[in-house]
């Protein structure tokens, strides 16, 4: 049995990892390093640095076949091959580049640092022309198929269709019918030779799925583009979770919280919202009394990591006893940490060893204390807490 590490600096590696598991029984463990996405604007100094931490990532869960699923990391295959010898790393660069057994005339589209590295050339019969599609990798996260289209029709207009074409980004392969019906030709990727180069390993079909960044985001992802149900892992054991809750309307607290704490594993909202659930899609969010017009669950139950939280708005328990009453309700269902609002005061309670956090409100505190959320950082041994302000600061 073999296990594989395949990683992406997002969701396009997974498209990979769909296809191995039709054709393979591979044990795959995906990372998607949202954290850093994406890989094509930073230094070479900060990517080789992100490279390092991701390859002994694998290495420490006695992972020694990696497959880096990105065409802008591979790019650095004689580097990371170097720093790890005892690792049987394979290159999507080397992978697809195998499918060309005679000398064509070849367009590739990909990232600017696969495009300025003209790697491919070291693996083809005939040197390429390069196109560089600079946006398209961060379009395909959001996954809004007429915006891809628009794009793609504007970057492709001036293309000469006398030639062969290969998409060098495995996000851009989500999109591959895209590209068909604009260029009114098959397209070539990567999928079918990396199936061809991994059919012969083995293994018990198991697939864990880890994410950097929010793992919400990733697990709406496989939902949505590959139908793919997943529970999805923070990659480290030490994490953050972001609580807030009562911004009544206002959206700018909440993409500042968001903007400012882009490694958090998860993020909370305990109610009244009074936002489209599209500008709040990165959170878990439940219903507040005041969220007449979008609706959310009532109440849900959410596992970061080996924590398990209870959200709820609290507002159907009475005051003076409510938070006796959310904790017996997170306590039914197992809650190591009870998330819950309505009440605009910042609260921090244990019982029983079970946190209960009311992060305090986005748009006024009835206290007169400054507006604020909470930040839970998770270490190997437990959790801390800290209130912040819209700007970061501890309060």
């Amino acid at each position: 049995m073999q296990r594989l590490g395949v990683f992406d600096s997002g969701i396009g590696g997974f498209n990979v990892v769909s296809e191995l598991r039709k054709y393979t029984n591979l044990d795959i463990v995906f990372l998607a390093d949202h954290k850093n996405l994406p890989y094509g604007n930073k230094s070479e100094e900060l990517l080789k640095a992100i490279l390092i931490t991701n390859m002994q990532w694998f290495l420490d869960k006695d992972i020694k076949d990696v497959l880096i699923a990105c065409n802008t990391a591979s790019t650095y295959i004689d580097f990371l091959r170097e720093k790890f010898p005892d690792i049987n790393i394979y290159s999507i660069i080397e992978i697809t580049a195998n499918q060309f057994t005679e000398a064509k005339k070849l367009l590739i589209f990909g990232t600017d640092r696969t495009v300025s590295s003209k790697i491919y050339n070291r693996h083809l019969k005939k040197a390429a022309n390069y196109k560089a599609l600079s946006d398209l990798a961060g379009l395909v996260e959001y996954n809004d198929k007429n915006i891809i289209k628009e794009y793609l029709v504007r970057e492709l207009s001036s293309v000469d269709l006398d030639q062969d074409f290969l998409l060098a980004c495995t996000h851009y392969s989500i999109v591959k019918e895209i590209f068909e019906e604009i260029l009114q030709k098959e397209v070539y990727d990567s999928l079918a030779p990396t199936i061809e180069f991994f059919k012969d390993f083995t293994g018990d079909k198991k697939l864990t799925v880890y994410t950097s960044a929010n793992i919400k985001v990733l697990k709406t992802q496989l939902l949505e583009i590959f139908n793919y149900d997943l529970d999805v892992f923070p990659k480290d054991d030490e994490f953050k979770i972001v609580v807030v809750s009562d911004n009544h309307g206002r959206h700018r607290p909440i993409t500042k919280v968001l903007s400012d704490n882009k490694d958090a594993a998860a993020f909370i909202h305990c109610g009244d919202v009074e936002l489209d659930p599209q500008l709040v899609s990165d959170f878990y969010v439940v219903n507040g009394n005041n969220d007449f017009y979008y609706t959310y669950p009532d109440n849900l139950i959410v596992q970061v990591g080996r924590l398990k939280l209870y959200i709820t708005h609290g507002d159907e328990h009475p005051r003076h006893n409510r938070r006796k009453k959310i904790y017996k309700d997170g306590a039914l269902l197992n809650a190591d940490i009870i998330c819950y609002g309505h009440e605009h005061i910042y609260q921090e309670t244990v019982i029983n060893d079970t946190l209960l956090i009311n992060p305090g409100s986005l748009f006024y505190n009835r206290d007169q204390t400054p507006n604020s959320y909470a930040i839970i950082s998770v270490n190997k041994t437990g959790y801390t807490v800290k209130r912040v302000n819209i700007e970061g600061d501890i309060l």
